[in-house]
C-alpha cells in the first residue's frame, strides 16, 4: 500500500508544478459491482448495483495529457446466491468506501469535443455497509442484516484499504464529462487473506461530472 501511496504523491506533486489548467467539478454515476472471491475454488459471484458521488478535478498538463483525480462516496460489493441441502440464501454485500482514482488520460479535441482515454492508480477506504442475508427452509422465510466488520482479523469480513487500477474514457463536452470507468482491485482485501483467501474488487461505472466555470 506505502508504493501506490507515493505514486499518488509524485503524480500531484507532479501535476501541481506542470498543470496548465485546473478545472472542478461535481461528480455522480452508477454502474455495476463484483467481488472476485476464491475459497480455495472460485465461487460464483453476482454483480449487483453501484453508485457513486463526490468531486472530481481535471488537470490539463499539456495539450495532450491531463489527470483526473476524483475524491467519491463509492458503494461496492457483491452478491452471492445459491443453494444447499434445501435451504436457499442470497447474501448481498453492500460496502461504503471513500474512493480516490488518479487515472492519467491522453486527450485529443475531435469536432469540438475533449475525447480522453487512460488509466491509472486507486485508493479506497473502507467507512461502512451492510451485509443483507435472505433465504428460506422448506417454504419458510428467513432474512436479517448486519454491519459490516472491517479489519484483518478472523471475525471480521474485510479489510478496509483498498487499491488498484482504474480504466477510462470519455468526452468533455460544454462543461459537462461523460466517462465510463473500470476498476480492478490489485489488493486481497480478504481480513488474513492468504493464496487459499482472496477477495479483490471489480466495479464498472458510468459517470456524469459538471466541471463549475472558471
Amino acid at each position: 500500500m506505502k508504493k501506490y501511496i507515493v505514486l499518488a504523491y509524485a503524480i500531484f506533486l507532479g501535476t501541481s508544478v506542470l498543470a496548465q489548467e485546473v478545472r472542478i467539478g461535481v461528480r455522480g454515476g452508477f454502474g455495476l459491482a463484483n467481488q472476485r472471491v476464491e475459497r480455495g475454488l472460485l465461487l460464483d459471484t453476482k454483480s449487483r448495483f453501484s453508485w457513486q458521488i463526490g468531486g472530481e478535478a481535471n488537470i490539463a498538463v499539456d495539450d495532450m495529457i491531463a489527470i483526473h483525480p476524483a475524491l467519491v462516496l463509492s458503494s461496492r460489493g457483491t452478491r452471492i446466491k445459491g443453494s444447499d441441502f434445501g435451504v436457499d440464501y442470497h447474501i448481498r454485500y453492500r460496502p461504503l468506501y471513500l474512493h480516490v482514482p488518479i487515472p492519467v488520460v491522453a486527450r485529443m479535441d475531435i469536432g469540438g469535443m475533449d475525447v480522453f482515454g487512460g488509466l491509472g492508480p486507486y485508493f479506497s477506504l473502507g467507512l461502512g455497509g451492510q451485509i443483507v442475508a435472505d433465504g428460506g427452509v422448506l417454504g419458510l422465510g428467513v432474512n436479517g442484516d448486519t454491519s459490516i466488520d472491517w479489519g484483518n482479523d478472523n471475525s471480521d469480513n474485510f479489510r478496509s484499504l483498498d487499491a488498484g487500477l482504474v480504466f477510462t474514457a470519455g468526452v468533455v463536452w460544454n462543461g459537462l464529462q461523460f466517462a465510463l470507468a473500470y476498476d480492478l482491485g490489485l489488493a486481497n482485501i480478504a481480513p488474513n487473506g492468504d493464496d487459499d483467501n482472496i477477495v479483490r474488487n471489480r466495479v464498472f461505472t458510468l459517470t456524469t461530472t459538471y466541471f463549475l466555470p472558471n
